[in-house]
């Protein structure tokens, strides 16, 4: 009888953790805050407001860890870290506008390191003007080894973020060297 209540124990508490495995898997999106780079390179800072989007389009857009909000929020703090605009204004009334678009990513399912690829293609623009002062791409990858975490999810997030950080950090670089 007491064998009986063991196994029954056990079998809950191994069904507990696979189902705990599940919704750490499925719940593994990228944060914004992780992909702020932690510190920028600059050449010029501008004395101009910017507003900022973000969006995802290459790639298998359903399984990137990486949502156009969060994209967006990383994309608005780090303007703002860096110093490289004067402010960042939501919606109308900035001087310039700043798109980026992922436009491709490579990103591994399985492996004991997760090396991410990726190219966005950065736009900025007068406000109210056709076309953009600067345009270019950019192309940054990031490495997270077994070190960096024990499961292959949380691996994967973190080289997610990684190669986001890599590419906001060399985007603002580039936009820094502008001179208008």
């Amino acid at each position: 009888m007491k064998w009986e209540k063991c196994r029954n124990l056990l079998c809950k508490c191994a069904l507990l953790i696979l189902c705990g495995f599940v919704l750490f898997a499925v719940g593994c999106a990228a944060r914004a805050k992780k992909m702020v780079p932690a510190g920028f390179d600059l050449t010029n800072k501008h004395p101009y407001t910017v507003s900022v989007l973000g969006h995802v389009s290459g790639g298998d857009k359903k399984n990137l860890l990486i949502s156009d909000s969060a994209l967006t929020d990383a994309l608005t703090e780090s303007v703002l870290k860096s110093g490289l605009f004067k402010g960042v204004v939501k919606g109308e009334g900035a001087d310039y506008s700043l798109s980026v678009v992922i436009l491709q990513y490579d990103q591994p399912w399985i492996g004991i390191d997760f090396n991410i690829n990726m190219e966005t293609a950065w736009t900025l623009s007068k406000q109210g003007k056709g076309e953009p002062v600067w345009a270019g791409t950019v192309a940054t990858s990031y490495k997270a080894a077994l070190g960096k975490a024990f499961f292959a999810e949380e691996r994967r997030q973190k080289a997610t973020e990684g190669a986001v950080r890599a590419n906001i950090q060399e985007g603002i670089k580039r936009l820094s060297s502008l001179k208008f």
